[in-house]
């Protein structure tokens, strides 16, 4: 044998001893045992680092559509996790809001509507059962709140306006001769128009549409409290057959797609027979009306049905509150909130107003719940009479607008968020109205537009 070959089976050998297999084995042993450690140690720290981490939004979801219009905007937040308890919430601007947890899901609601065209922004600090915590944001703009004024022409067509709180160029929407009334369903501009005859017709005018649809009224008289509702395109208005203002008059109700009109639904009673209605209110954010019928009765008529829901007998239907499903009714001995939804109802104390002597206070328009309102009044003296509107609450009154010296003001409402009033003036003696807009919380008045009729009242 040669040391060559001597030398190469010395190795195959050495390869093949028993003890070097169980030592490979042991290093293979060793190897794996520590790679699992190190895995199990990264796994721990991973659990211990998701527990550690708060709940981690995943998406949000805005209902924020009718913000300005009606209480109830929504903000939704869902997590990764169960959320235990919701530790902070800040919005901005600063408002009112209720908090909802299930589950993974925070809802943040808005208890009052909000200003319109305006940012808000909603910040939530939640924890986990953990104790762990974290952040999730949402910004939002509000829309704005639409505003027609019609401006009478007596030489020519007369001209519908549509504007904003905050806008200074209102825009032409509509023309026709001889406009008798307007009103905003949703984006949708309705005009009650007459003809020489004084015939009776409904112009619905969508945007970017080029000529309006039309409903003949075959029949009507008089139409009474044409109004829109605000976050539906729904149109209703009081009917009859007779002229004047005592007339009986029966509740329509008109649901538009885009500016085509289907059938109107007339609102009846148990047997079938129209209801005989002084006044018709929208309820804000749903789809349904607030009536007042001639023998006294107060109901909700559901728009799509046509059907009636009696609410108890009252002197007076002063109006529905600002962007809540919630009315005011008054009667000899007082006056009354009336919870739309449940029918639930609570006695107010009206503050009355400090005013001088000889002044006459006119209506009533509700704001609030704890008896908030606008005042139109009337200063008797004895070189020009001055009409002032006043805002009047528990603590005490102040004026919004003054009227020139020689005109009546002819219109007071407030806008379907509370916060702006439209106060509508016109001479004594006839001659063009005009509309100024007033912040009721600071008394500023943000714009002074010509013409009236405002859709809001």
């Amino acid at each position: 044998m040669s040391a060559e070959h001597g030398h190469e089976r010395g190795h195959e050998q050495a390869r093949d001893r028993p003890g070097n297999g169980r030592r490979a084995r042991r290093s293979f042993r060793l190897t794996a045992a520590a790679l699992l450690c190190v895995l199990a140690t990264v796994g721990a720290a991973a659990t211990v680092a998701g527990t550690a981490r708060g709940p981690r939004v995943l998406d949000t979801v805005l209902a924020v559509d009718q913000a300005s219009a009606a209480a109830g905007a929504m903000v939704r937040f869902r997590f990764d996790r169960p959320v235990d308890s919701v530790d902070e919430i800040r919005t901005e601007p600063l408002a009112p809001v209720e908090v909802d947890v299930a589950d993974r899901i925070v809802e943040v609601r808005f208890a009052e509507p909000l200003a319109d065209g305006a940012r808000y922004r909603v910040e939530v600090e939640v924890a986990a059962s953990t104790g762990a915590s974290s952040r999730a944001d949402a910004d939002f703009e509000t829309p704005a709140l639409g505003l027609l004024l019609l401006e009478r022409d007596p030489t020519g067509p007369d001209l519908v306006k549509r504007t904003t709180a905050s806008a200074t160029s209102p825009e032409a929407v509509h023309r026709a001769e001889r406009i008798q009334r307007v009103a905003l369903a949703a984006e949708v501009v309705v005009a009650l128009e007459a003809d020489a005859a004084g015939a009776l017709t409904l112009a619905f005018a969508a945007p970017g549409q080029d000529e309006p649809a039309r409903l003949p009224l075959h029949g009507a008289a008089t139409v009474r409290r044409l109004t829109g509702s605000p976050t539906s395109a729904t149109v209703a208005w009081i009917e009859s057959a007779e002229r004047g203002a005592n007339a009986p008059g029966r509740l329509r109700v008109l649901k538009l797609a885009g500016a085509a009109a289907s059938a109107p639904v007339d609102v009846t009673d148990a047997a079938g027979d129209p209801l005989d209605v002084v006044d018709a209110l929208w309820v804000p954010g749903g789809a349904s009306l607030v009536v007042h019928l001639r023998d006294g009765g107060v109901g909700i008529v559901d728009a799509g049905s046509g059907g009636f829901t009696h609410l108890g007998v009252h002197a007076e239907l002063r109006g529905v509150l600002p962007g809540r499903s919630a009315a005011v009714v008054a009667d000899p001995d007082g006056t009354t909130v009336l919870d739309l939804a449940t029918g639930a109802a609570r006695r107010v104390d009206v503050p009355s107003a400090a005013l001088p002597d000889g002044a006459i206070p006119g209506r009533l328009v509700p704001l609030d719940a704890d008896g908030a309102h606008l005042v139109d009044v009337l200063l008797v003296d004895a070189d020009r009479p001055t009409r002032v509107v006043a805002y009047v609450d528990g603590s005490g009154s102040r004026v919004l607008f003054a009227s020139e010296p020689g005109t009546d003001v002819t219109d007071v409402c407030p806008s379907p968020n509370g916060r702006t009033a439209a106060v509508t003036a016109a001479s004594s003696t006839g001659g063009p109205e005009t509309t100024a807009l007033v912040d009721i919380a600071t008394g500023e008045t943000l714009a002074r537009l010509g013409g009236g009729r405002p859709s809001w009242c």
